[in-house]
């Protein structure tokens, strides 16, 4: 009898310390449909997880290849991931699929490989971007947040783009959305 407490006790301490460390509390997984790139090539997202600890948030944007986000200096183009987040009170959500999202309140984002991210409060002036750690893994992007750089919020609505951007019309390239329409919504633990 002894020994089967033991192991119960065991498990209750770990998910105990975990907890305390900051382990991720929610996770929440949104996929996306691939080969729906519009407009010519470049990054396809095939999924999006979105995990909270009690102090970050962390996006994690899975792509159908790797490395998900190029550049090529010769043709002049630049992949780049743009997240725009929506904290209450809720604005309105995106116009039209790709358009202006009058609604959110920060954009997080990176053109090309990169291992840093900026995080930037919309509609204030002189706004300072905030740098956020990007970590490429295989396919996937992750960028972690501070839950505090968002106002800590208890839930958000967010959307993200992918494209492939030009220094001209004839070489930009396609874009990628997810959702294809509106928002998704998160709660966070």
């Amino acid at each position: 009898m002894a020994l089967r407490r033991i192991p119960l006790l065991g498990v209750l301490m770990l998910a105990f310390v975990a907890s305390i460390c900051g382990a991720a509390l929610a996770a929440k997984n949104y996929p996306d449909r691939v080969r729906d790139v519009e407009g010519g090539e470049g990054p396809d997202i095939a999924s999006v997880t979105l995990s909270n600890t009690a102090s970050t948030l962390t996006f994690r944007v899975r792509f159908v290849s790797a490395p998900p986000l190029l550049v090529n200096t010769g043709k002049k183009w630049v992949d780049m991931l743009l997240i725009g987040v929506d904290v209450p009170p809720f604005g309105p959500k995106p116009s039209s699929p790709g358009g202006e999202w009058p609604g959110a309140d920060y954009a997080l984002g990176t053109h090309g490989p990169s291992g840093i991210g900026r995080l930037v409060r919309l509609g204030r002036k002189h706004a300072t971007p905030i740098r956020i750690e990007l970590v490429t893994s295989g396919r996937t992007v992750s960028l972690t947040v501070p839950r505090r750089a968002l106002g800590s919020p208890r839930r958000l609505t967010f959307s993200i783009a992918a494209a492939r951007e030009g220094s001209s019309a004839a070489t930009d390239g396609g874009f990628d959305l997810a959702p294809q329409n509106g928002t998704f919504r998160y709660e966070l633990s």
